[in-house]
Parts: structure tokens; C-alpha cells; sequence
């Protein structure tokens, strides 16, 4: 199904020239005013009988040539005013303007010699030599003004046309035909399924080449739909093919509907019915080439919205629905009457509705401009570019860019030019930030700054300290964002920090749902502790690098491996892994352990072992292994644990106390 399919309303073409009752109303008027030239004109002549059986009247015109017969079973009779025949038939023969021959009946003609006019009435029927038949009540002629009407149910047929309306008139100036009371047609082509039009009326002027349904009118064709207060096309000048088609008030157009929608529910309207493509505007202009049949172009104005529900509707899975809006929509078709782009100016929105989805999950992409592109095989939305204030909205987040790209294939909408997200809690820069419209995952690249509110939301962060309103910065050169598991990925010299509080490192991971930050390549962080003393002092700062880093907020606990170094004022130490215990808020440090290869270092002595704990609180230091051992100036301690403070001189070699001679970890507490 493509655009293509709207050329239904070119059947109207076909009922409208088929109908030709504006033809048989031009041949009436000429057959019975070339006799009734003078209000006193009689049809019988002055030695006919007023009352007779079995009338047959012949009509010449000035050149001798046959204008009409009437035959009648009976005349009824003549007054000064009326002549009134029963059972009449009367033949218009083909003049030499090349009007078609025509054949007219009724149960009752009556013709007034006064003011012209002819009245039938009775099983009225109209036939021509093309095959057209007209059926009412009742039929008449006016020669001032000169028309000619039915006031009854009017009936016509022609090849595969069928319809009615409540009342008929033929304005003989201006060529003007006039159906009213409801019309209601219905065309069935020699192949395809038949057109069916309905409106309270309709206007054709031959003479100016156009036809204009009015009030309700409704257009259907299978599965395809066209509805609108008024319809109006215009024809070529041949009269078989179409110019252009404006319909107006209320339109809403069905592009395309699969055939298994039939099987939906019979009480909802065609409009809401699923798997449809459909078009809502107040007007809509279709242009057509000079073939008179293929669509060139379209432009719907006035709140004009093309919905397009996903192709998962015809297979049962999830998919999107797409609405393009705008002021006006500019629809181009290629040759083959195919679409292939659509441009909207003036408040336009891409709007991006999973299936089934809650009103949080909406995508709306607004912009002053939009271009979008279209599969001419399928009918199906490629692309859609937008252009200058451009806006982005899902829920609570909001974006802005000066260009927003969105891709239908991967479900991809690319936000550039200064683009930025930002919702209550954290705020997205970068030179490139990519949504997937699905799964609500997203990718930065390019200068990617992100800035985030520390909450119990934002746990994998806690281990930066600061105050309440101190933000979490990170820059990165990309960052990867998977929605469902809260997964941020920071990827290219990536940093994070909080006040003096940092983090760098090749690779970051945000894991913010399980409470886990991770990092690798190059891990270097500079974290803020409290110092004892005074309150006034300055803080201490510990510069930590290591291979990789792990930290989980549940258990408070920041995890170094691979050539791990701390370095707080002149205390530096080494290890394996290195365990670091931080108190709720990441303010201070609970506990440090070392494992494998652990090694503390002072200006004045070195302390080695396969395992090393520092618990800041006592100032405590114990190192343990095969050989620990403590080096203070000259002298060498050993033993399989070690255990000694920073504030004084006393040590413990495997649970036993002694004294150093030398006290070299006496100043302020590190980590």
C-alpha cells in the first residue's frame, strides 16, 4: 500500500463524466426550445384531436431535420393553458452539435403554453445512447430562469455507476448541475473494488471544469478512506482527467490499511481502527501531472498530522507509532505517483508512541522545519530531519538542538548542533547525542559533559564526598546509556569530580540501580579525607592510580587492583588490590587493606608484607605474611605480624609488644 492509492478520488473523475445528467438536462432544454419558441406554442397542431388514443407526434427543426418524436398511449386532453399526454415517451435525436440521442418517459407529461414549462411525473426515466439511465418521481422544465429539476428521489445508473440523490437541478446558464438531499454514489471499475462517495450535495460546473461535493462528504475505496466538510476537484479540459483536488473542513484521509484490518471490530469507525496510515488537516490540495491521473504533489494546512501506526500492528509485536505534524505539510510524489518526501513548516513534532507504552515513554522531537523521506515502495518513513529550535521530550527529560535527525530503520533519533538532555537531577552536553527510540538507551560523543545530583538514586557515586548540593561532574569523549539497567559508560580520558574530589580513568562504568561505579585503563583518583586536629585544617588529599577500580555502594567499599599506589602527604602505599572502607558519604575512611605484595612507605622507614590493614581511626598500621618485616632508620624488624601506630612508638612482633627506638609515623594521619 502507498500513497499512490489516493488516486481513488480519480474514480470520482469516472462517476461524475459517467453520470452526465447535466447533459440530459442540456438536451432537454434544447429539444423542447427549439418548439416552444413563444409562450403560446402548442404541441399538437390545430387539427389534432385535444383527446386521442395512440399520439405520435414528430418535431422538425427550421432545416427540416428531426428534433424529437413524442409517443403517447393517450393525449388527456388541452386547456387554454395545458396540453397533457399519458404514457409518453419522447426521442431527442443527435443534432448537428453532436448531442447524444436521448429517450425520455412517464407515466404523465403535461405542458403548460403559458410560461413553457413541461412537467412528467409518474415512473420517470431518462435514458441516452451511452448507456446512462436516470429514474424519479417527477421531472421538470423552466424555461425562466432556464433549468431543469426534480424536487423527488432522483436515481441514475451507467456501465458500473450507480446512485441517488433527494433532489436534482440543471441550471441551463452556466451549465450548471445541482444534486441535493443527500447523494450517495457508487462506482464499481471493470477491475479493483467499487469507489463509494457520499455528501449531503454536490455542484458540477462543466463550464469552468470543476465538481464540488458539500457538507459530510465521504470517499471509500476498500481500504482506503477520504472524508471532509467539502471536496472540490478540477478537471482537465477534456473533462478525463484531474488538475487538482482541494478538499477542506475536517479532512482525514486514510493512506493505508492492511487487508487484515477487516477483521477488527465492526462497531469502531474506520478512523479508529487499527494499522491504518492516515492524514488529519482543516484543508488539503492535491496536485496532479499533466496525465490527469498521477498525483505530483499534496499540501495539507491547519493542524495537519500524518500518523503512520507501525507495521508491527499486521504482525503482532511491538513496534512505533509515528505522527508528523505541523502547520503545513508538503507531501512530493515521484513519476510513478509514489511518495518520497515531505517537508512541514510552523510548530511542526515528531511524535514517537511505543505500542502499548505508558505516556512517559512518548518521544516528541519539535522544530520550526522538517524534512522527512520516504520509502517509495512501501509508503514507510525512512528519515526525518528537523531544523532550527529544535526540542526533544520523553517524561521528565528534556533536550534541545539546533538539528534533530530521526532514523525509522534502527529507530534512531540523532540530536546535533549544540545539542543537550537534561531532566531534575542530571544534565547531558555533548557534540552528538543519539537516542534509540525503543529501548530509551543513548550514546554521546564528542566532548560529552554530563552533570548529576548525588541521591539515593545516584548511589554509585556516593563514594565522591561533598555537600548536599555539590554536583557530580564527568567528561568524557563518549558515553554509552543503557535505560533498562542504568548503565553509563564513560569511555575516552574520562573524568569524574566533585569539588576537589576526582576520578580518571580510560574506561568509567555507572551502574547506578546496583549502587557500582567501575573504572579501568589508567585509573588515577585524588580523594578528599578528614584530617585529625584542629577543624580548620586543611583537608588531606590521597592520590590513588591503579589498573582498575571497583566501588559498591552497599558495602561502602572502594576496590583498587593491578600496581596499586596511594600517596597521602609522605605515606605512600603499595599492593596487589587494595581495599578501601569509607564511611557513609564518602567523607572519611573507615579502613585500608592491601593484599599481595603490600608495602607502606614513609620518609623514614618501610613496611612490607603480603597482606597490610590501616584503620585510620586508631592510627593503627599491621602488615602480615611469611616475612613481614619493618625498616626504621638501621633497624630491621621481622616477624609473621606486625603491628604498630603512628602516634607513638609502640609495636607488636606476632602479638608481643615492643618499643622502637625510633618513632617515624608521628605526624598527621594519612588516607
Amino acid at each position: 500500500m502507498t500513497f499512490n492509492q489516493i488516486r481513488l478520488v480519480k474514480r470520482i473523475l469516472a462517476i461524475l463524466l459517467a453520470c452526465g445528467t447535466a447533459i440530459v438536462g442540456y438536451q432537454l432544454f434544447i429539444g423542447i426550445e427549439s418548439e416552444m419558441t413563444s409562450p403560446t406554442a402548442d404541441l399538437l397542431s390545430d387539427n389534432e384531436e385535444a383527446t386521442a388514443r395512440g399520439v405520435d407526434i414528430t418535431r422538425l427543426d427550421e432545416d427540416g431535420e428531426k428534433v424529437f418524436e413524442l409517443r403517447a398511449a393517450e393525449s388527456v386532453g388541452r386547456s387554454e393553458e395545458t396540453q397533457t399526454f399519458r404514457d409518453v415517451e419522447i426521442t431527442f435525436q443527435a443534432g448537428q452539435s453532436g448531442e447524444i440521442p436521448l429517450v425520455v418517459t412517464g407515466d404523465l407529461c403535461r405542458y403548460n403554453t403559458v410560461d413553457s414549462t413541461v412537467h412528467l411525473e409518474g415512473n420517470v426515466v431518462v435514458t441516452d445512447a451511452e448507456g446512462l439511465r436516470i429514474e424519479t418521481p417527477s421531472l421538470d422544465y423552466g424555461p425562466k430562469p432556464k433549468r431543469v429539476w426534480s424536487d423527488n428521489q432522483v436515481r441514475f445508473f451507467r456501465g458500473g455507476l450507480t446512485g441517488e440523490a433527494g433532489r436534482l437541478v440543471y441550471q441551463v446558464v452556466g451549465n450548471a448541475f445541482e444534486l441535493d438531499g443527500g447523494v450517495d454514489m457508487t462506482f464499481t471499475p471493470d477491475e479493483g473494488p467499487p469507489v463509494e462517495v457520499t455528501s449531503e450535495s454536490a455542484r458540477i460546473r462543466r463550464r469552468d471544469k470543476f465538481v464540488r461535493f458539500l457538507d459530510d462528504v465521504r470517499v471509500s475505496q476498500d481500504n482506503r478512506r477520504l472524508n471532509s466538510d467539502h471536496l472540490q476537484i478540477h478537471l482537465t479540459d477534456d473533462e478525463k482527467g484531474v488538475t487538482r483536488i482541494d478538499a477542506d473542513g475536517n479532512v482525514r484521509m486514510l493512506l493505508d490499511v492492511p487487508p487484515e484490518s477487516g477483521s477488527a471490530d465492526e462497531d469502531a469507525g474506520p478512523f479508529e481502527q487499527p494499522g491504518r496510515k492516515r492524514l488529519n488537516s482543516k484543508s488539503l490540495e492535491v496536485l496532479f501531472r499533466p496525465d490527469g491521473e498521477t498525483i505530483r504533489g499534496m499540501v495539507a494546512t491547519g493542524e495537519a498530522k500524518l500518523t503512520m501506526l507501525p507495521q508491527s500492528s499486521r504482525s503482532g509485536t511491538a513496534g512505533i507509532r509515528r505522527e508528523l505534524e505541523g502547520s503545513n505539510l508538503t507531501f512530493q510524489f515521484d513519476r510513478e505517483g509514489r511518495l518520497v518526501a515531505l517537508t512541514g513548516r510552523g510548530n511542526v513534532a515528531l511524535t514517537l508512541t511505543p505500542e502499548n507504552g505508558r505516556p512517559e515513554e512518548v518521544r516528541r522531537l519539535t522544530a520550526r522545519r522538517m524534512r522527512s523521506q520516504f520509502d517509495p515502495e512501501t509508503g514507510e518513513v525512512r528519515q526525518a530531519r528537523t531544523y532550527e529550535s529544535v526540542t526533544f521530550t520523553q517524561g521528565d527529560l528534556n533536550g534541545e538542538a539546533e538539528l534533530g535527525v530521526y532514523s525509522a530503520k534502527d529507530e534512531l533519533l540523532t540530536l546535533t548542533e549544540s545539542p543537550r538532555l537534561w531532566d531534575d537531577r542530571s544534565e547531558l552536553k555533548a557534540e552528538r547525542i543519539e537516542i534509540h527510540v525503543v529501548t530509551g538507551a543513548l550514546e554521546a560523543t564528542g566532548d560529552v559533559r554530563s552533570r548529576m545530583l548525588v541521591t539515593e538514586a545516584a548511589a554509585g557515586i556516593g563514594f565522591l564526598p561533598g555537600g548536599e548540593e555539590d554536583p557530580v561532574y564527568f567528561v568524557s569523549e563518549r558515553l554509552e546509556y543503557n535505560r533498562e539497567q542504568d548503565l553509563a559508560v564513560y569511555t575516552g580520558s574520562a573524568r569524574g569530580f566533585r569539588g576537589q574530589n576526582r576520578l580518571e580513568a580510560g574506561r568509567i562504568e555507572l551502574a547506578q540501580k546496583e549502587g557500582k561505579l567501575s573504572a579501568s585503563e589508567s585509573v588515577r583518583t585524588t580523594l578528599v579525607q578528614k584530617t585529625t586536629g584542629e577543624e580548620e585544617a586543611p583537608p588531606q588529599l590521597t592520590f590513588t592510580s591503579a589498573g582498575e577500580l571497583l566501588y559498591r555502594a552497599e558495602d561502602e567499599l572502594l576496590t583498587y587492583v593491578k600496581d596499586v599506589e596511594m600517596r597521602s602527604g609522605e605515606i605512600v602505599l603499595r599492593g596487589d588490590q587494595v581495599d578501601v572502607f569509607v564511611a557513609e558519604g564518602g567523607g572519611s575512611v573507615r579502613q585500608i587493606d592491601a593484599h599481595g605484595n603490600a608495602e607502606i612507605v614513609s620518609t623514614t622507614g618501610r613496611a612490607r608484607g603480603e597482606e597490610a590493614t590501616y584503620v585510620p581511626e586508631r592510627e593503627e598500621v599491621r602488615v602480615s605474611g611469611e616475612r613481614a618485616t619493618l625498616e626504621d632508620g638501621d633497624k630491621l624488624t621481622e616477624g609473621k605480624e606486625l603491628t604498630f601506630f603512628l602516634s607513638n612508638d609502640k609495636i607488636f612482633i606476632d602479638g608481643q609488644e615492643e618499643r622502637r627506638t625510633k618513632t617515624t609515623y608521628s605526624r598527621s594521619r594519612p588516607f
